[in-house]
């Protein structure tokens, strides 16, 4: 028979952490690490983006987290910790770096539709100028959904919210296409 072990479990230090216990938060951030990593550079890979950044978007999510979590417990608000919340704040944090590296939108990000080959760039632009136009967690689930094919549970899991959140903000992405469509005349014909 085995002795029962006094480490605690990682729900333990998940609702220890939701109260305010930094160390709780840091010793559940370690035990989630190895599944962080695996995420980050799997979403690195996909991106063209150095292994070396997965991890150092994992330590920075991390410690945004912990800065959350002192803000938050110290406003007296609640705040439910996940290995899908650190997600999030990692392949925020990528975005982000995307962006600034100015690789948001690629070409690579589009393959998966048909647009004849005199209308590639123009097509490109559009949608460039569209996704720009959008705020990121829109940006976000118009690429789960539309670019990458996910449904929308396996999308609203890879951002870290629920699949009612995620529909939202698809909701909330077709009316700003509408506005766009308002603005600017036309849609681009790599989103119809």
């Amino acid at each position: 028979m085995t002795e029962p072990s006094d480490k605690p479990t990682i729900e333990d230090l998940q609702a220890d952490a939701e109260d305010g216990d930094h160390d709780a938060f840091m010793a559940y951030s370690v035990r989630s690490l190895p599944a962080l990593y695996r995420y980050m550079r799997y979403r690195c890979s996909l991106n063209d983006i150095a292994q070396q950044y997965a991890d150092d978007f994992c330590h920075d999510a991390v410690v945004k987290a912990a800065q959350h979590i002192r803000e938050k417990v110290a406003s007296g608000d609640e705040i439910k910790i996940s290995l899908q919340w650190l997600k999030t704040i990692a392949y925020r944090l990528m975005l982000d770096h995307l962006k600034r590296d100015g690789r948001w939108v690629s070409e690579n990000d589009f393959d998966a539709y048909s647009v004849g080959a005199e209308d590639d760039a123009d097509s490109l632009e559009e949608v460039a100028k569209f996704f720009e136009w959008l705020p990121p967690g829109e940006q976000e689930v118009i690429e789960q959904l539309i670019v990458k094919k996910l449904t929308l549970p396996e999308a609203a899991e890879v951002m870290g919210i629920s699949a009612d959140a995620a529909k939202r903000r698809y909701h909330r992405a077709v009316a700003h296409l509408r506005d766009f469509v308002v603005q600017h005349g036309n849609v681009p014909a790599s989103v119809k």
